[in-house]
């Protein structure tokens, strides 16, 4: 009873992480709509089988236990959410062509009576070569990796693309062992059992998702952050234009404005890498090249999405790095001269007065004010 109300209430939510999406990201042409299909499945599976347990309906009204034969259509879709997420967009033909290819299995199923022994292994088959499908897509995509633009976009969804591709994988095994073990008509138990596992993966899947809210709202959720930083900190980013767009710049923003907050959100991975590794961030030009966008479009959200120009920025970086050293106690061990050259400058003169200009503090005051105390 428990376990059939684990499943209930894991497709409560998956269907209410549905209507958040659809909600929060109505205006996101970024939307994952096969993650949706996932979900929209998933969910619906789990309430009715959890409604059917409840004796609210009767089991022998579920499609999803009457027949399996819609199993076929959870590969093509999975694979499709993979090619979305990790290449950002999927042509029709193939959206069509996987589509139309477990629905004439189906088809031919319905219209081919075949024993138990070719279902199993035409399901097998059917999955196996999708598993195959997965494998190639993500090796391509760590192998042919070449600009930063890539390589951030790849750590920004590497952990996700992981547990779903875990999550897959398991439902491949366990499939394929409820499928060799009864066929296409599924007993109620195995059912159960099916939707418990698969139920705590799902949790896991959505205890992420809820910790990573970017996956639900996507990059529009970093422009509700950007100007959420405390006192102390550095505002950089805006979440709005700060002056009308100059004449001469009018062009330029109908190809910028689509890709204002990914060019944003990957200057700030940059930005994090820089601080994490103690280096200098890249000039306009370099900073573009490995961003894989003209330095035309750097320098217009610099223009209008920053509080400040790129030569500060780049300052800026510097003194986020002392001000990440100044928190973790580095001066309790260390002088005010090794931490200027540890954020990469050249004398302790030009740090204490680009510090002080953009946080108000002399390092040793900000150390006072601001550094976490034992």
């Amino acid at each position: 009873m428990v376990l059939n109300l684990l499943s209930f209430f894991v497709g409560f939510l998956l269907l209410m992480m549905i209507s958040i999406i659809l909600i929060s990201r109505k205006e996101d042409k970024q939307l994952n709509i096969f993650f949706l299909l996932l979900l929209a499945f998933s969910g619906i599976q789990r309430f009715v089988f959890g409604l059917g347990a409840f004796d609210v309906i009767s089991t022998a009204s579920n499609p999803f236990q009457k027949n399996q034969l819609f199993a076929y259509v959870f590969p093509p879709i999975y694979y499709l959410f993979f090619e979305t997420l990790l290449n950002k967009k999927v042509a029709l033909k193939k959206v069509i062509l996987h589509f139309s290819a477990p629905l004439l299995i189906i088809s031919l199923i319905k219209l081919i009576a075949i024993g138990n022994t070719y279902s199993q292994l035409l399901f097998f088959t059917f999955t196996t070569v999708y598993v195959f499908f997965l494998i190639d897509l993500l090796w391509k995509l760590l192998v042919n990796r070449k600009t930063s633009k890539e390589l951030v976009h790849f750590k920004t969804v590497k952990t996700w693309s992981v547990i779903m591709f875990t999550f897959f994988i398991v439902l491949y095994f366990f499939s394929n062992y409820i499928y060799f073990l009864q066929g296409i008509k599924v007993e109620f138990n195995m059912l159960e059992e099916f939707y418990t596992l698969t139920s705590i993966f799902w949790l896991i899947i959505i205890g992420y998702v809820f910790k990573n809210p970017i996956i639900l709202y996507g990059e529009q959720l970093l422009t509700k952050q950007i100007n959420q930083v405390t006192g102390e900190e550095l505002e950089v980013w805006r979440n709005n234009i700060k002056s009308p767009i100059d004449e001469g710049d009018i062009r330029l923003e109908e190809k910028v404005k689509n890709k204002v907050y990914k060019i944003i959100f990957s200057l700030k991975k940059i930005e994090s890498e820089s601080m994490q590794e103690l280096v200098e961030l890249s000039d306009i030009k370099a900073l573009a090249f490995k961003l894989d966008y003209p330095q035309s479009y750097i320098k217009f959200v610099f223009k209008y999405y920053a509080n400040y120009t790129f030569g500060e920025y780049q300052n800026i970086i510097k003194i986020k790095m002392a001000i990440k050293l100044i928190k973790s106690g580095f001066l309790d061990t260390h002088t005010i001269d090794k931490l200027s050259t540890t954020c990469l400058y050249s004398n302790r003169f030009t740090f204490f007065k680009n510090f002080k200009k953009f946080t108000g503090y002399s390092p040793t005051a900000y150390a006072v004010n601001f550094a976490k105390k034992p």
